[in-house]
């Protein structure tokens, strides 16, 4: 009985009932297939050479290199710390007004004059040169300036606190764009593991199917599953660019740097109650410091503006020194003086009033902002520790099933090659197995991500101790062979 022809399986051969052979040539068939999807896999991409400067450096960042860059370069932050420092100056501007103030002046003067028509008195000319140096200096001002310096200082402080708050506000977006990429490159894997796997299961499908021992429909199904992988790959891999692109604009960095960023997660536990989390929130968080801050400097230019009218004593001297000369004799007028001053605002049109009013209503607006943003505090802090407990919650879930979807991936694939599956159930596993680590890994991302919107929502950074949520997202494919 030939069973073999031309190295090939004889179809037309008959099996004895109960024989063996079929699981031999099986296995044998699948091993084949297995072998040459490893050699592939090891082989060496063969392209053609790169040319000179074409291959830049990839630098590896981690979290704190991709802060410290946006520190220093996102146009956000930058444009802060102009914000300040131009408060800083009027600040300085106000407290200029108590200085002393020297002035010079100079002036020259020719006038020429014709005598009149049948006066007796000749004509002449008269050149005069004027010089002269005048000192003031404001002695009080009855709260008036003293008001001002007052808010501008306080303004001053609170765009100092302003930059604190873009600063957080920056720390929170790079750390979202940064575990975005790293979702991104866990995507990515997870489909890749899945392509490869597919691709193997579509070869064993093949081989069975050409020793007979296969239906033609495993091989139609694992083919059009092969297909329906790719584009969730191609999909993870334009995300993971979209995704670096957000990183850089958030960095502020302008050229394209060729850069990757570290696998892993934030897995600091938070040990922080909500009362302590409000607590901590109204007593450290920027925005609502810099808004009380600019409701005390209120205050201040209400007193300011109600102080206009107030009397101001000042003292000025001068030392003036005229020259000239006047035909037909010379003239030389020297002269010194100082005065001691009080001026008494009288009625301005009621410009003080209005100014008063402008300064009361702000006053109130400010102190109706206060509560607004302390009502939002609460909300921010509640809703990041509610994200909290939801990516918890669902690493929790996640972990148990990714292990199982694993297992019944390998029972699966191994009962499909005794004959004892099909295709189909094959598929489903693998579907199942690869929706469990999609989930582990944004829940991984989202946890990571609420406790930043936490840090961000409490104005300060918040320590804490590993606890290693959820298994690490190992390559499918490796944990099948």
């Amino acid at each position: 009985m030939r069973l073999f022809h031309g190295g090939r399986v004889d179809p037309g051969a008959a099996v004895p009932a109960g024989s063996p052979f079929p699981v031999v040539v099986a296995l044998v068939l699948v091993v084949l297939a297995a072998t040459r999807t490893a050699c592939l896999a090891a082989a060496p991409a063969t392209t053609g050479p790169s040319p000179v400067g074409a291959v830049k450096p990839v630098r590896r960042l981690d979290l704190r290199s991709c802060i410290d860059l946006a520190t220093r370069q996102n146009p956000d932050l930058l444009g802060s710390l102009q914000a300040e420092q131009a408060a800083r100056w009027r600040y300085y501007q106000q407290r200029a007004l108590f200085n002393p103030t020297l002035t010079a002046s100079a002036y020259r003067k020719q006038l020429s004059e014709a005598p009149l028509v049948g006066n007796s008195v000749r004509s002449f000319s008269s050149k005069v040169t004027d010089e002269s140096v005048t000192f003031n200096q404001t002695l009080y001002t009855f709260g008036r300036l003293e008001a001002g310096k007052r808010a501008r200082k306080l303004q001053s402080r609170a765009s100092r606190i302003d930059t604190e708050t873009a600063r957080q506000a920056v720390r929170f977006e790079v750390v979202r764009a940064y575990y975005d990429v790293v979702l991104a490159k866990k995507l990515i894997q997870v489909a890749s593991d899945n392509v490869a796997q597919v691709q193997r299961q579509f070869d064993q499908a093949r081989m069975l199917f050409e020793g007979r021992l296969a239906a033609r429909f495993d091989v139609i199904r694992a083919r059009t599953q092969l297909a329906n992988a790719q584009p969730a790959l191609i999909r993870a891999q334009q995300d993971h660019e979209v995704q670096r692109q957000a990183l850089l604009r958030v960095m502020g960095v302008e050229d394209d740097l060729e850069f990757d960023v570290a696998d892993g997660f934030d897995d600091r536990a938070v040990a922080l109650d909500r009362e302590g989390a409000l607590r901590m929130a109204f007593e450290h968080r920027p925005d609502l410091l810099a808004l009380m801050t600019r409701y005390a400097a209120a205050r201040s230019s209400v007193k300011e503006q109600a102080r206009q009218n107030n009397p101001v004593l000042n003292v000025q001297s001068a030392l003036d020194r005229t020259r000239g000369q006047k035909n037909p004799y010379d003239e030389s007028v020297p002269m010194n003086y100082y005065q001691v001053a009080v001026s008494f605002p009288i009625w301005d049109g009621g410009v003080r009033n209005a100014k008063v009013g402008e300064a009361v209503a702000e006053l109130g607006r400010l102190e109706q902002q206060v509560k607004k943003l302390r009502d939002t505090i609460r909300f921010e802090v509640v809703q990041a520790l509610a994200l909290i407990r939801e990516a918890l919650a669902v690493i929790a879930s996640s972990s148990a099933v990714v292990d199982q979807a694993r297992e019944a991936v390998e029972i699966v694939e191994t009962a499909y090659r005794q004959g004892l599956r099909t295709n189909l159930e094959v598929l489903d596993a693998q579907l199942a197995r690869d929706t469990a680590l999609t989930n582990q890994a944004r829940a991984c991302r989202d946890y990571a991500v609420a406790r930043a919107l936490l840090e961000r929502a409490l104005g300060h950074e918040l320590p804490g101790r590993p606890v290693g949520l959820g298994a690490p997202i190992h390559g499918a494919a490796e944990k099948a062979q």
